[in-house]
């Protein structure tokens, strides 16, 4: 419990750090994050705690891929400062694709409101997989996705439905989902 509540602790950290230096006062006044770069901290760090079975999510030739697939253009380009940093042994490689055929390779998805008329193709798509599947779609989670990122107010929280994760070999972190708003129980949700 001690590790997680460092790591929401360093997830405050930066939420706060941000700054902008504004020239023309000589003073540096502190920002908070966009919501997207709060969202792209979250899915590293989501992805970082996530156990997949053998060795999947160990990388192909020293790179683990985590994606963003749709639009999201903020969320993406957020998520690109974790660029070849080191992730579970291997080195992390950030992509961005519209199509889900693209995405064979990544071991962990973020899936952009963009695609929610397509959510249900992307879920089947996935259901079979050992990807983790992140989303601020609305119900996610309930849609068979794993973990749902909630806009609440100023801050993001998640729902998480590890059911649908350990039918394809991911095991979701318990003190991870400790720290969830829901988490689906097995008769809840819907998991193709």
């Amino acid at each position: 419990m001690r590790s997680i509540l460092l790591i929401v602790q360093w997830l405050l950290l930066i939420a706060t750090s941000h700054t902008v230096n504004v020239a023309w006062a000589h003073t540096v006044i502190p920002t908070a994050p966009s919501q997207a770069a709060v969202k792209a901290e979250y899915f590293f760090l989501m992805a970082r705690l996530a156990s997949w079975p053998g060795e999947h999510a160990d990388g192909i030739a020293g790179f683990t891929e985590l994606c963003v697939l749709g639009d999201d253009v903020d969320l993406y380009e957020s998520l690109r400062m974790h660029d070849g940093q080191p992730f579970r042994g291997s080195i992390a490689r950030i992509r961005q694709a519209h199509r889900t055929s693209f995405l064979k390779d990544c071991v962990a998805v973020f899936i952009s409101r963009t695609e929610e008329s397509i959510l249900r193709e992307v879920i089947q798509y996935f259901s079979s997989k050992p990807v983790l599947t992140v989303s601020d779609i609305p119900g996610f989670a309930n849609r068979g996705g794993m973990i749902e990122l909630i806009d609440d107010a100023s801050r993001v929280r998640f729902a998480a439905n590890p059911w649908c994760a350990a039918r394809v070999g991911i095991e979701i972190d318990p003190r991870l989902l400790e720290l969830a708003v829901n988490v689906m129980q097995l008769d809840e949700g819907d998991c193709p």
